[in-house]
């Protein structure tokens, strides 16, 4: 098995037949994919900006765009194959890898702090309460929310 790519004139040989036609993919600067080899099940993720024609016993995923994060954004990702979870903060333009799962919807915005605000997150796993005061950005960790029922409060109104 083999492929060839154009464009040519291709001339089969006495043995040679046609398997299959298909079109090579174009990723942009922002845009990634995941080719997996059919033979031993390796993944890997090719980024653009690139052409790809696939070997002979590979597939090619649907091109995806990598996450934009601004300063003040972040995404909350998970390792299907360790388990571990944490979080990317901005600014950069994120690849995920092909045993990455993007948690909680995508890319979130960090909580704004004023001088006179706080917020209280609970960590869904330990349970502890963490409480951060103002001014400030706060992130989250990967396995912290917001207290249920709260939001920003402000500092001697509760």
């Amino acid at each position: 098995m083999r492929v060839e790519s154009g464009p040519q004139l291709l001339f089969l040989l006495p043995f040679d037949e046609v398997q299959s036609r298909g079109q090579a993919v174009s990723l942009t600067p922002v845009d990634f994919c995941t080719v997996t080899d059919n033979r031993t099940g390796e993944k890997r993720m090719v980024c653009g900006p690139k052409v790809i024609i696939p070997g002979a016993f590979e597939e090619i995923s649907q091109t995806q765009q990598a996450y934009s994060l601004e300063a003040s954004e972040y995404v909350k990702l998970l390792d299907r194959a360790t388990g571990k979870r944490w979080v990317e903060k901005g600014p950069m333009l994120l690849f995920p890898k092909p045993t990455w799962e993007v948690l909680d919807g995508g890319v979130q915005r960090a909580i704004s702090l004023k001088k006179v605000e706080y917020v209280r997150l609970i960590d869904g796993i330990s349970g502890a309460i963490r409480v951060e005061r103002g001014e400030q950005l706060v992130f989250p960790s990967a396995t912290e929310t917001i207290l249920e029922g709260e939001g920003v409060g402000v500092i001697g109104l509760g």
